[in-house]
């Protein structure tokens, strides 16, 4: 139940429509309510509550959720996760109509997120991070940056939901660019 509710949280997330983000807020309330979680957990689905308030234009309110966080360094490094998330949105919906302006914002995004690459910082911070930062590689066409991002994830964090959407996101890339024996090997 609680892979399929972690996939799900991610799900709503990802679709970015107001009804799947209310249905991530429904669901991550009724997660937090589940005294056997451990810490991790909880965290984990305040986060994505955070995340989805933010993408409801809710920052007041997605801050006081990240305030809740166990620590201080975590709180403030999920916040830059959630700031970067929330600027890569908003930059996919002005691809269309505004593409310098959707530039301007994956840079930001990218900038914001290079302190969370440092090797001291927590491996699911970190991963988030590196994968955010190849996701903003790859929709400025940075195709070799985006490609070795991926690759790295795929390394250092194979058992993750990161390093599992690398490996799809890498071989759509590699696909895209004609790369068809390198996309099929990463399949």
């Amino acid at each position: 139940r609680r892979e399929i509710s972690a996939l799900l949280l991610g799900s709503y997330l990802e679709e970015q429509s107001d009804e799947s983000l209310k249905k991530c807020l429904q669901l991550a309330e009724e997660l937090l309510k589940d005294e056997s979680l451990d810490d991790d957990e909880q965290e984990l689905i305040r986060i994505q509550y955070a995340q989805a308030l933010q993408l409801l234009d809710r920052t007041e309110d997605a801050e006081k959720v990240l305030a809740q966080s166990e620590s201080k360094t975590t709180s403030t490094q999920q916040s830059t996760l959630l700031k970067a998330r929330s600027l890569m949105a908003n930059a996919d919906k002005l691809r269309k109509r505004d593409d310098k302006a959707a530039t301007a914002k994956y840079l930001e995004a990218q900038q914001m997120l290079a302190p969370l690459l440092a090797p001291l910082v927590k491996d699911r911070v970190a991963s988030q991070a590196n994968f955010l930062t190849a996701r903003c590689a790859a929709r400025l066409r940075n195709d070799e940056s985006a490609i070795n991002y991926f690759q790295q994830i795929i390394r250092k964090y194979p058992n993750t939901h990161e390093g599992l959407a690398s490996l799809i996101e890498l071989a759509d890339l590699f696909r895209r660019l004609g790369r068809n024996e390198e996309a099929v090997a990463s399949y």
